[in-house]
């Protein structure tokens, strides 16, 4: 029935490993039509173990990269967090960076789907000032490598002289005519004072 949500448990076990990453990359795009995925199972077979014999385990963790690529996917291309908030969800807790970039990233997604243009401004600084904490880390983890990339998707708003002309451009280059009409009236009759264009 279409619509209707669909518990997947999926067989890891042998077979080419090109179909197991079309596999892998097809159950992430059923993600998206209400197909949970609820674990990656394999046998864990050793030739000459005797008893106990090969036994099924959960291989859930060594698939969770495909759900990062599928959730930084999405943050890049539509600005929405949800999905990294999920998959970090575990990562960090207390006052952590992990925990900070987190909160960040949904409060950013949270205030450009409402187009909260002050919001927007307050979470982008909050990434903004997290970059002392991600230099040069000791191990390098999943983390680092996300804020990476998320802090080059902002990056044009942060070093820009002109703020939200580049919020704009940015809300435009992911499709939000909205929000960008929303900044363009909300915020550019200061830019154009600040800029000197009007007094």
């Amino acid at each position: 029935e279409r619509g209707k949500r669909i518990h997947l448990y999926m067989d890891m076990q042998g077979g080419d490993r090109n179909a197991v990453s079309q596999m892998n990359a097809i159950a992430e795009l059923l993600g998206r039509q209400n197909v949970i995925i609820q674990g990656r199972f394999a046998n864990d077979f050793e030739p000459k173990r005797e008893k106990p014999l090969h036994t099924i385990r959960d291989a859930s963790r060594e698939y969770r990269t495909y759900e990062l690529i599928s959730a930084m996917d999405i943050f890049a291309r539509y600005g929405r967090g949800d999905k990294l908030e999920e998959y970090f969800r575990e990562s960090g807790s207390g006052d952590t960076k992990e925990k900070k970039l987190v909160e960040a990233i949904q409060e950013a997604s949270l205030a450009i789907s409402r187009c909260s243009g002050d919001g927007f401004d307050s979470a982008v600084q909050k990434i903004e000032q997290l970059e002392k904490e991600f230099e040069n880390p000791d191990t390098i983890t999943e983390m680092d490598v996300v804020y990476e990339d998320i802090f080059d998707d902002y990056k044009p708003l942060l070093t820009s002289k002109y703020r939200y002309v580049a919020q704009i451009l940015w809300c435009l280059d992911k499709q939000f005519l909205q929000q960008a009409l929303t900044i363009l009236e909300a915020k550019m009759p200061c830019e154009f004072v600040r800029s000197g264009l009007l007094y």
